[in-house]
């Protein structure tokens, strides 16, 4: 019951915007948090590809296209779909769509950013291939944002709700969070560092809890992001697991391309 750790290193981003987008928990992978709105009426559209291996050594992979787009000022909404494979199965991902709302902005004092996700995943995929979830899953996120001297630090607390499958099976409700930072360089290098903690409640069979079938992930996350020029980014970030249940290594790298 362990279908909703499909998602893990995201390996290479396209995007389209000179301000960075994102509404976190779709794009949970990327090195740091993101609580800024890419501007009004502006855009972003990105590639990502996730690869990883279960404790059988069985591959995983994604490869969604994420669109995300600010009608407001204080708000920016995302929707990612693509392909999928775990196995020698492949197929279409689970969709995922969320808004992001910018509640206070950093004033360079004391007053912190602060925003607030809330989306869903909606079942798209083959969850009898392990694909996706097979139900329907409900995101609630809360980032706060803090720059101290040249560090910005970030704490982001979420959970996502799973509703049950076509077979009457519920994957565990996760709780997550990310606590780290970000401190910039040069102009041109920014270097990250987090935390990241996922846990899983027990998974449900015909609404009777499968014993022993919560665990518990943490990663360890140093990251790095490089601009190059005016057009490209480029990020870099291993997760390192340091639970039994988390994946060894997770590897993220990521190119961003801002017209």
């Amino acid at each position: 019951m362990k279908k909703s750790r499909l998602i893990a290193a995201v390996l290479l981003i396209l995007s389209s915007s000179v301000i960075e987008a994102r509404v976190n928990f779709i794009e949970q992978w990327k090195p740091g948090i993101d609580t800024n709105i890419i501007g009004k009426d502006s855009y972003d559209i990105s590639l990502d590809m996730t690869t990883s291996s279960d404790e059988r050594l069985i591959d995983s992979f994604s490869l969604p296209a994420v669109f995300t787009y600010s009608p407001f000022e204080k708000a920016e909404f995302a929707t990612s779909l693509g392909a999928a494979s775990y196995g020698s199965e492949t197929g279409v991902s689970d969709l995922s769509t969320g808004l992001k709302y910018n509640f206070m902005k950093e004033d360079g004092k004391q007053q912190p950013s602060i925003s607030g996700e809330f989306g869903f995943v909606l079942p798209t995929a083959d969850y009898r291939k392990n694909l996706g979830l097979g139900g329907i899953g409900i995101n609630f996120d809360w980032i706060i944002q803090k720059t101290i001297r040249k560090v910005k630090g970030h704490l982001l607390i979420g959970y996502e709700i799973h509703t049950e499958n076509p077979d009457d099976a519920k994957p565990g409700n996760e709780f997550h969070w990310n606590l780290g930072g970000e401190y910039t360089l040069s102009d041109d290098i920014e270097i990250y560092g987090s935390l990241k903690g996922i846990n899983h409640a027990p998974a449900k069979i015909n609404g009777q809890t499968i014993p022993a079938s919560y665990f518990n992930e943490l990663y360890l996350a140093p990251g790095i992001k490089y601009q190059s020029n005016d057009l490209f980014d480029f990020y870099f970030s291993p997760y390192i697991g340091l639970t039994d249940d988390s994946y060894n290594l997770i590897f993220f790298a990521g190119m961003g391309l801002k017209i």
